[in-house]
C-alpha cells in the first residue's frame, strides 16, 4: 500500500546498531536522531542487528523493553570501500 493511504512511509530511528563477526567479536554505533550512522570495521562479513527507544514492547508486567531489528542478510565489508545499507524496523 502506498504511504499516505494506511501505511505512514519511512521513519527516521535513532538507537544502537550492532555489527558482529563472529570470532571478530562485536562492534556497537549510536545512530543519532537523523536515523544515519557511519562505522570502520575491517573487511569480512557480518550480521546486523539494531535496537532504537522509539520501539517498545509492552510486557504483561508492565515492563518495556526494546525491540529488535534485523538486516536481512549478512553484509560484506570488502578493504578500501564503502556499503551503504538501510536497517528496517518493522513496527507492530
Amino acid at each position: 500500500m502506498p504511504p499516505g493511504r494506511g501505511r505512514p512511509g519511512p521513519i527516521l530511528l535513532m538507537g544502537t546498531l550492532t555489527f558482529s563477526a563472529g570470532h571478530r567479536g562485536v562492534v556497537a554505533v549510536h545512530v543519532g536522531k537523523s536515523g544515519r550512522f557511519s562505522v570502520t570495521l575491517p573487511a569480512g562479513h557480518y550480521l546486523v542487528s539494531g535496537r532504537s527507544p522509539s520501539i517498545l514492547e509492552v510486557l504483561a508486567s508492565g515492563a518495556k523493553i526494546e525491540q529488535p531489528c534485523t538486516y536481512a542478510n549478512p553484509v560484506t565489508v570488502i578493504t578500501g570501500r564503502t556499503v551503504h545499507l538501510s536497517v528496517v524496523c518493522v513496527v507492530p
